[in-house]
């Protein structure tokens, strides 16, 4: 009777259990199945209110899941990606994009971020792609699963920074840093390179002249000029009004040929609304023979057969040569050594006479700077004027001529006037005047014995500040001159409204006496001179035809070769007559 008992209680206690674990069991499957449906919700929900998409692949790798998302990615219907294979879906950004979305899904490994490229979208489309592998109850791979997004709008937005980072934001050429970049890897690569520096003649007077809006106009003609020399020609603007073109992979007589037409190519007329244009570009080359070298020490002989195209006049190109090289050696070590030579007194004044082209008296002379050089000799101003100009000794060089030229005319026998040329830094300045009663004070020269000339670029800055200098120096008793009379564009209105005492015409109308024009202009400043009470001096007297013509049309005097050359010693009153 007891076991029965316990018998009883044993099965009620089992089937108690029992029934309780059944019961949690039900109770498991019924919230499992709640969860269930409350993520289909969510998944839902998520796939109508994002742009990104599920996708669903079977061990095949064909498309098991694919919903209306993925299909206007994609560019297709949501029925035909059912059983087509996800790598077949994309063609790829990267070359090896596709690859690797193959060997995921060959492999079953995860991939995370992977950027591809719709093949057969009516316009160009990027999506990102993340993924997992799904495995079966046997563990072996199922599938993949994952999240894709449409990444277009993004992408557009990185390739837009990227281009801006490496181009011209007025021209979209290339700018300095990426050209520099590419030029620094092809001089590595052992490739034949033909490099081009290009700059615009006179660009700062278009600016000045015409406004920065048809200054940018020339700058975007002359870009488009540049982009259309072909295939092969790699071009951009280095900033300003400079550019750059390089060849690559083609020999000296391949490339310059090709670079020759695109600097022709620059001079053609730019037109707008409003105005014509006929620009002109310097041009400076250099060739990389093949075995690779230095990328900056292309740019410095390209930059220094720049430079010697602009000295030369312009409007040209030249090919770098050893010996503009050494010029360029020539240079820094003037440099090096210009500021010393001030202050040691090297620079020293020579005298060119100017003459009474009817008596043949001088009657004034010129005084010209010279750099008594230690070992080189004595230098000419072409070798030392405009590098002072450059290192911003100028000044110094003025104000030496200026009180050496004062100190030692007290001495001559002869009350002949000497004058001085005045550089445009030493207006800058603004304490010119005060050098100047300095210099008269100290030398106890009197001022009537002295000229101060000024050419046209000493005068561009036509300010408040230059027009008082001028004035100050005229009201000291000083001589005021305008030399280079008609190498500029303005000389004209700069007689409208600067006082002077003189105009020498430049020496350039001088050496085409011959021409019926010039003569024409020769008697009209003449005529002007009279008119205005100031006299003339024509420059560049170099032979006797010169002289009689100058002498027979109202111009009184005239420096020149013929005249009498720079000296270095006191001025003759009759050594000009002698000399005719």
């Amino acid at each position: 009777m007891i076991a029965y008992l316990f018998f009883v209680i044993y099965v009620a206690v089992g089937i108690y259990f029992t029934n309780q674990t059944f019961r949690g069991r039900s109770e498991a499957r019924a919230a499992l199945q709640r969860e269930m449906e409350t993520v289909q919700v969510f998944l839902r929900e998520y796939e109508e209110g994002t742009p990104d998409w599920l996708w669903e692949t079977e061990a095949q790798g064909r498309i098991a899941r694919a919903n209306r998302n993925m299909a206007t990615a994609l560019g297709r219907g949501t029925d035909g990606l059912h059983g087509q294979s996800l790598a077949g879906c994309f063609g790829t950004l990267t070359p090896d994009a596709a690859d690797k979305l193959a060997h995921h899904l060959a492999h079953a490994t995860p991939f995370r971020d992977l950027v591809v490229a719709v093949g057969d979208a009516p316009a160009p489309r990027w999506l990102s792609l993340t993924g997992h592998p799904v495995y079966d109850e046997q563990g072996q791979p199922a599938g993949f699963r994952g999240i894709g997004r449409d990444i277009t709008t993004q992408h557009q937005a990185q390739s837009d920074i990227a281009f801006m980072a490496e181009h011209d934001g007025l021209t979209g050429l290339l700018n300095r840093p990426a050209f520099l970049a590419r030029l620094a890897d092809a001089a590595a690569s052992g490739t034949p390179v033909t490099l081009a520096l290009i700059d615009l003649d006179n660009f700062k007077a278009v600016n000045d002249t015409y406004g920065h809006a048809i200054g940018d106009l020339l700058l975007r003609q002359t870009a488009q000029r540049l982009a259309a020399a072909g295939t092969g020609i790699v071009v951009a603007r280095l900033g300003g009004d400079e550019f750059a073109a390089m060849v690559i992979d083609a020999g000296p007589d391949q490339a310059i040929p090709r670079l020759d037409a695109l600097h022709r190519s620059l001079s053609d007329r730019v037109t707008s609304p409003d105005i014509v244009l006929t620009p002109a570009a310097s041009m400076g080359l250099t060739c990389l023979a093949p075995g690779g070298g230095d990328h900056q020490q292309l740019m410095l002989q390209a930059d220094l057969a720049l430079y010697s195209a602009k000295r030369e006049g312009k409007n040209r190109f030249r090919l770098f040569s050893v010996a503009m090289e050494q010029d360029y050696t020539e240079r820094l070590r003037c440099e090096s050594e210009l500021g010393d030579a001030i202050a040691r007194g090297q620079i020293i004044v020579a005298y060119q006479a100017i003459v009474d082209v009817v008596s043949g008296q001088t009657v004034a002379c010129e005084a010209l700077a010279r750099w008594q050089h230690p070992e080189r000799g004595l230098l000419l101003p072409g070798a030392f004027i405009e590098i002072a100009e450059r290192i911003d000794l100028i000044d110094h060089i003025g104000e030496r001529v200026l009180r050496v030229a004062c100190h030692e005319a007290v001495s001559w026998n002869s009350l002949i006037q000497v004058n001085v040329n005045l550089s445009p830094r030493q207006l800058q300045r603004g304490n010119f005047v005060r050098i100047l009663a300095e210099a008269l004070h100290d030398s106890g020269l009197p001022p009537t014995r002295l000229g101060i000339e000024v050419t046209e670029r000493t005068l561009l800055d036509d300010d408040e500040s230059t027009r008082r200098q001028l004035a100050d120096i005229r009201a000291m008793g000083v001589k005021l001159i305008l030399d280079d009379f008609g190498s500029g564009y303005s000389s004209l209105s700069y007689l409208q409204d600067i006082d002077v005492d003189g105009i020498k015409i430049d020496a350039s109308f001088t050496g085409k006496l011959g021409s019926n024009k010039v003569r024409a202009i020769c008697r009209m400043v003449a005529r002007l001179a009279m008119e205005l009470n100031v006299y003339v001096v024509a420059e560049g007297v170099e032979t006797r035809e010169q002289l009689d013509w100058l002498r027979l049309n109202g111009i009184a005097f005239g420096q020149g070769f013929l005249l009498g050359r720079p000296t270095l010693h006191a001025p003759d009153r009759q050594a000009a007559y002698l000399a005719l």
